[in-house]
């Protein structure tokens, strides 16, 4: 276990540094306390290790914190499977397995006593800016943080790069809007051309549109002219 001190200085997080360390602690002390995401707990240092851009303070003790943090999480898993399979025995041969269930639950404990000690040891160096590499955490801390950060720096290379060309990739700029020629897509917004040439001007003559005459209805049968006098002829008496 190797101890390097450093100045104080500022964490681009808007904190001082040894303060973020101790916020990346207890964010992931908490996190493991809310059922279900207790095993996600170990990610929390990992996002605080992408936030800070300045301070390689910060970014080693949130890369030992998650290093702690998944042998909690593993140790935690295997102490829970262990402990289901002694249960599982006890119900099929009656209590002959609770000596080993008491047994995991003690070693459970200790371990989980060994690993706040070790958490409450950390802050405190880190709050005197004294960085701690632990004896097999350590040099995995060193070796995750420089392949993170080049990681993270090919990341960012590569979104400054420029454009990606079309036949690569999305376009880098989307099409600006503009008129669409007739051959290609819709016509063009103006006046509607007419469909049927114009009729063509009435016949002199012809009567023009308005309202229509009354016009008297012909007569059904030539009047009878008028009688003669005298007529018809007198039928002559019968008998003469």
């Amino acid at each position: 276990m190797t101890t390097t001190v450093v100045p104080p200085h500022k964490s681009s997080l808007g904190m001082n540094a040894n303060v973020a360390v101790l916020v990346i602690f207890i964010a992931m002390g908490v996190v493991m306390w809310i059922p279900i995401l207790q095993y996600l707990a170990w990610a929390v240092p990992l996002v605080f290790f992408f936030l800070e851009k300045s301070s390689g303070f910060v970014k080693f003790y949130a890369i030992q914190a998650l290093a702690v943090g998944i042998l909690e999480t593993v140790l935690t898993i295997i102490f829970a499977i262990i402990m289901g399979v002694l249960i599982a025995s006890v119900y099929a041969s009656g209590g002959a397995s609770l000596g080993a269930i008491s047994a995991v639950s003690v070693i459970s404990i200790i371990v989980s006593v060994a690993i706040t000690v070790l958490v409450v040891y950390l802050l405190i160096m880190a709050w005197g800016y004294k960085m701690v590499r632990l004896p097999i955490v350590g040099p995995m801390a060193d070796k995750a943080a420089a392949k993170l950060d080049s990681l993270a720096a090919g990341f960012a290379a590569n979104n400054q790069a420029g454009a990606v060309p079309p036949e690569q990739g999305w376009p880098a700029q989307p099409p600006q809007a503009g008129p669409v020629p007739p051959q290609q897509g819709w016509p063009q917004a103006g006046p509607v051309p007419p469909q049927q040439p114009p009729m063509p001007p009435q016949q002199p003559g012809w009567p023009q549109a308005g309202p229509v005459p009354p016009q008297p209805m012909p007569p059904q049968q030539p009047p009878m002219p008028p009688q003669q006098p005298g007529w018809p002829p007198a039928e002559p008496p019968q008998g003469q």
